[in-house]
């Protein structure tokens, strides 16, 4: 598959497109947080994961630049938790898909995790497919509403330097 997607660190200057994807309908109806952010939260919410070297914001952007999407990745110990959204004039064209794969491939590269975990609601059928269509597969954990789906690492990816530069936190969640 060529490559249509490309991923790029989001910065300050990303706050309102961010915010303007995560604050879109079906993204706030697929969310476990499902009401509005308000800017303020937002911007401190974004300062955080911005100063936070155990979590990677992404912006995805297609073949001509036009930006599609971002990736939020969060280490914790041996797992990364992933979560995306793809502007909603661009879903449905597996854009989802090829992000994911790129993201989970960057965790195992840069946050030197061992799996990179999804949870998402059991209605979001959209997303269960892109997943699975990027190699993830079902676990056992999860609950009635909620799906966990997890990719792990088959390969030295996991063990690149930015893993020997410390990699992941060596446990605890954080927020």
């Amino acid at each position: 598959m060529s490559s249509r997607v490309r991923l790029r660190p989001a910065g300050a200057a990303d706050a309102s497109r961010l915010r303007e994807w995560r604050n879109e309908a079906e993204t706030r109806a697929a969310s476990f947080v499902m009401a509005p952010v308000a800017w303020d939260e937002h911007v401190r919410w974004l300062d955080r994961k911005l100063a936070d070297p155990y979590a990677r914001l992404l912006i995805a952007s297609d073949e001509a630049g036009a930006e599609v999407g971002f990736v939020r990745l969060d280490a914790d110990g041996e797992d990364a938790e992933i979560s995306v959204s793809i502007d909603r004039g661009r879903r449905g064209q597996g854009i989802g898909t090829e992000v994911i794969r790129k993201a989970a491939a960057l965790a195992f590269a840069e946050l030197g995790v061992r799996r990179v975990v999804a949870h998402i609601k059991l209605e979001n059928s959209r997303s269960l497919r892109a997943f699975t269509g990027a190699g993830f597969a079902r676990s056992s954990l999860g609950r009635d509403d909620v799906v966990e789906l997890v990719l792990v690492s088959g390969g030295p990816a996991a063990h690149s330097a930015g893993a020997a530069e410390g990699g992941a936190r060596p446990g605890g969640r954080h927020g």
